[in-house]
C-alpha cells in the first residue's frame, strides 16, 4: 500500500474509508483494531473487512492513560462486541475528521466555467446519421477491395 497516496475501502456496499494512507491506522485504532506485529497494512485491512468474525484477533485494549492527561471519553466500539459491521464502520468514518471534510466537499456545487458549453457536446452522437451511414459504407468498400479473391468467389455460383 506504500505506492498509494489515497485509499478507498468499500465493503458490504458501504464506503468504509476514503482518505490518505497515513490516516488508515489511526482510523482502525479508533475502533480498537490494530494489525499484528509484522503484518502488512494491506493484509490487515483485507482480513478485517473480509471476515468480521476474525476481527477478534485484531482487537487491542484501550491505550494506557498517562497521569498528566485527562481521561478521554470511552470509545463506543470497544464495548464487548465480537465484530464491527460495515454500517458501524461507515458511521465512524462519517463522524471522523476526514469523513466530515469529504462530506463538505461533496456538498459544494460543482465547478463550472463560462466557456464550458463550448467544449461539451449537447447532441446524442458526434456525427449526423447520414455521415455515420456513409462512413460504414466506405469502410465496407475498403474491406471488399482489399480481398478481391474472396469477393469474386462469393459472387460466383458453384
Amino acid at each position: 500500500m506504500e505506492c498509494f497516496h489515497d485509499v478507498m475501502l468499500v465493503t458490504g456496499g458501504q464506503l468504509i474509508f476514503h482518505g490518505p494512507r497515513e490516516a488508515l491506522l489511526p482510523f482502525f485504532g479508533s475502533m480498537g483494531l490494530a494489525p499484528m506485529p509484522g503484518q502488512s497494512l494491506a493484509d490487515f485491512v483485507q482480513e478485517v473487512l473480509a471476515s468480521p468474525q476474525d476481527q477478534a484477533r485484531y482487537r487491542v485494549p484501550p491505550p494506557a492513560l498517562s497521569p498528566s492527561l485527562p481521561p478521554p471519553p470511552p470509545p463506543p466500539l470497544r464495548s464487548g462486541r465480537k465484530c464491527i459491521s460495515s454500517k458501524r464502520m461507515r458511521r465512524v468514518f462519517d463522524e471522523s475528521e476526514i469523513g466530515k471534510e469529504m462530506a463538505a466537499k461533496l456538498a459544494e456545487p460543482p465547478y463550472t466555467h463560462p466557456l464550458q458549453g463550448l467544449s461539451l457536446r449537447k447532441e446524442q452522437y458526434g456525427a449526423r446519421t447520414v455521415n455515420m451511414w456513409l462512413t460504414v459504407l466506405w469502410r465496407e468498400a475498403v474491406l471488399a477491395s482489399r480481398n478481391k479473391a474472396f469477393l469474386v468467389s462469393s459472387r460466383c455460383p458453384r
